[in-house]
């Protein structure tokens, strides 16, 4: 839709609001008349986004004035004396303005902080699947989690949601991982200490913070049971430098086949683990020794390293801990007691068949 690559602005009294969409979802900008805003003329135009937007992020810094002709038709962005640049405006009545639902069922508050730190993590997790639509979304779970699957990894991080509505408690909401790095972008701009609220029904969600509303789709999907799939224990426990088993992961995998698989294998009580991978087609072999400490029984298992090391590089902890159950069940990675408090990031990875 042509119209949807300009932005709707529209002057009230006291106020400015810049809108703009994709048809599925939209984000509105609200500028309360502080800081050196005055509307002399209420007036709405409807103006191409790219250079707008760039018109203004590149005027010196000053006073910057947007009028619109009579009849409404071209938009004039002035700057110093004598400099100026005019854009064609279209018809405001052909933008498609979203209407916020007027009753949501359910209510979820966050902070932006939070809510930031979290998405960091858990985009990279998401795979666009068009069979499981759900594997594309970050779930906001009202119980307190967010989090993200590809079926192979699945990231769940603490997040301290406060939730009022008719589920309380069990309320959900999957986001598509376009709208959530939209979101994370509007957070990254956003004072840590605000704070985000959510309403939604089974059509729409509306994220509201800091003058901006992003209204976007309600994926209706069912999320898998992740809770079922994290580990509550295993009888092996390895303590790593996360930066050193990053960069370990990543050399050892340049030796891999086209699995990009990865074997650990870890002495009982031992103080370092073995890490190996190879290509026998092209004999080509990897192996590396990696400082650890270790709790518990030997163990083995292998790993698709390549997902894992990318989604790892975005915690910011020390140590973690990788609890092993065996070759054939799901590994728990998560950083160490003393700083999981900071950081309570849980990393399912499940295991890969090895020769």
């Amino acid at each position: 839709m042509p119209i949807l690559d300009n932005v709707l602005l529209e002057a009230e009294s006291e106020s400015v609001c810049v809108t703009a969409s994709d048809s599925q979802s939209t984000l509105r900008v609200t500028v309360k008349g502080t800081g050196g805003l005055r509307v002399d003329r209420p007036g709405r135009a409807c103006v191409p986004a790219k250079i707008f937007a760039e018109i203004l992020r590149t005027v010196p810094a000053g006073p910057v004035d947007i009028s619109l002709n009579k009849d409404g038709t071209q938009l004039y962005v002035s700057w110093n004396e004598g400099s100026q640049s005019m854009l064609p405006s279209f018809d405001v009545d052909e933008y498609p303005v979203h209407a916020e639902p007027e009753a949501c069922t359910n209510e979820m508050t966050i902070n932006a902080g939070a809510l930031l730190t979290a998405l960091g993590h858990a985009i990279p997790v998401t795979k666009e699947d068009p069979i499981r639509p759900a594997m594309g979304c970050v779930l906001l779970d009202g119980k307190g989690t967010v989090a993200a699957t590809d079926s192979h990894l699945l990231l769940c991080e603490d997040v301290p949601f406060n939730v009022a509505g008719q589920s309380d408690n069990d309320a959900r909401f999957l986001l598509e991982k376009s709208d959530a790095e939209v979101l994370k972008s509007l957070l990254g701009a956003t004072d840590r200490g605000e704070t985000v609220t959510l309403r939604f029904d089974a059509a729409q969600g509306v994220f509201t913070f800091d003058g901006m509303t992003l209204l976007v789709r309600t994926v209706a999907q069912k999320y898998p049971d992740y809770r079922a799939v994290i580990p509550s224990g295993a009888p092996t426990m390895v303590t790593v430098g996360r930066n050193v088993l990053v960069a370990a992961l990543r050399r050892t995998a340049l030796s891999a086949d086209g699995s990009g698989v990865v074997k650990l294998d870890v002495p009982a009580g031992g103080a370092a683990l073995k890490m190996n991978a190879e290509d026998a087609a092209m004999n080509i072999k990897g192996e590396e020794t990696v400082p650890c400490s270790v709790e518990g029984e030997a163990a083995g298992v292998g790993f698709k390293a390549g997902r894992l090391v990318e989604i790892l590089s975005t915690l910011s902890c020390d140590r973690m801990n990788v609890l092993i159950s065996g070759p054939r069940k799901a590994a728990l990675l998560s950083p160490s007691e003393d700083e999981f408090e900071n950081e309570p990031v849980k990393l399912v990875a499940m295991p890969v068949k090895v020769n």
